[in-house]
C-alpha cells in the first residue's frame, strides 16, 4: 500500500510520481504533463487566438514526438520556434530531445533557459519544472553550486515539489553540507516513504551515509512510536 502509485498519481506527472521519477522517463513524464489541465490552463495565456494551422504543427511534433520519431519532432517544434518564440513547452520538448537524444547538452540549457524566462509570469510550477532539468545539466557539468541553485530556486517556487526537495538534498550532500541535505531528505520521505530506497542508491550521498542511518532510525522510532499507541488506545477500547 505504501509503495502503489495509482493511475490518478501518474497522472499528475512529476508531482505524482514523486519517488517514482527516474529521469531516464522524463519523454514519457513531459508527455503527461502536456496533457494535464495545468499545462493546458498555462498555454491559454500563449496562445490567445485560435489558430488551427498552428495548432496542427503543434500537435504532429507532439504526435511524432509520442512516436519516437525524434527528427521529425525536432523540424516541427524548430518550425514552432519560428512562429511563437514566447511557447515554453516547446522549448522544453526541444531541451528533452536536446539532453536526452542528441546528447548536446549546451543547446539543451539554452532551451530549458528560454522556457524559464517565458514560463515564470505564467507558472511557478512549470518554472520549477524547467529548472529541475536546468539543475541536471549544471550537475552532469560539474557546476554543482549552480545546480543547487535551479533547485533551491525551484522550491522557492514551488514548496511541494517533492522531486526538487529530493535533488537539493543531493546537490547539498555534494557541497558538504549534510545538515540542510538532511532536513530536505526528511520532508521528502515524509511526503514518500519511496524516497529511502532512493537515497540508499545514490552515489552522492556516500559522504553523509551516518547521518542517513540516524535519520531512518529517526523516522522508523517515529512510526512504531506511533504503531503502539495506536495498539493502546485499540486494547483500551476493546475493554472499556
Amino acid at each position: 500500500h505504501d509503495i502503489g502509485y495509482d493511475l490518478k498519481s501518474v497522472g499528475q506527472g512529476i508531482r505524482g510520481l514523486k519517488a517514482a521519477f527516474e529521469w531516464g522517463i522524463s519523454d514519457v513524464v513531459w508527455l503527461i504533463e502536456k496533457d494535464t489541465e495545468d499545462l493546458k490552463s498555462a498555454m491559454m495565456s500563449i496562445y490567445i487566438v485560435s489558430d488551427k494551422q498552428m495548432e496542427e504543427i503543434r500537435d504532429n511534433a507532439d504526435e511524432a514526438y509520442a512516436k519516437g520519431n525524434i527528427e521529425d519532432a525536432l523540424e516541427k517544434l524548430l518550425e514552432v520556434e519560428r512562429y511563437n518564440k514566447s511557447d515554453f513547452s516547446n522549448y522544453i520538448s526541444l531541451g528533452m530531445i536536446y539532453l536526452f537524444h542528441m546528447i548536446d547538452k549546451e543547446k539543451a540549457l539554452d532551451c530549458f533557459e528560454r522556457a524559464i524566462k517565458y514560463v515564470r509570469p505564467i507558472s511557478a510550477y512549470y518554472a520549477s519544472y524547467a529548472l529541475l532539468y536546468k539543475a541536471l545539466i549544471k550537475h552532469d557539468l560539474g557546476l554543482i553550486e549552480e545546480a543547487e541553485k535551479c533547485t533551491r530556486e525551484a522550491l522557492s517556487l514551488s514548496p511541494d515539489f517533492v522531486e526538487a526537495m529530493y535533488r537539493n538534498a543531493q546537490y547539498n550532500a555534494l557541497l558538504n553540507e549534510p545538515e540542510k541535505a538532511i532536513l530536505l531528505l526528511k520532508n521528502a520521505i515524509e511526503s514518500d516513504i519511496v524516497y529511502c530506497l532512493k537515497i540508499n542508491s545514490e552515489p552522492d550521498f556516500e559522504e553523509m551515509r551516518p547521518e542517513i542511518t540516524e535519520l531512518f532510525e529517526e523516522l522508523r522510532n517515529n512510526k512504531n512510536e506511533k504503531v503502539n499507541d495506536t495498539i493502546r488506545i485499540s486494547y483500551f477500547l476493546r475493554n472499556c
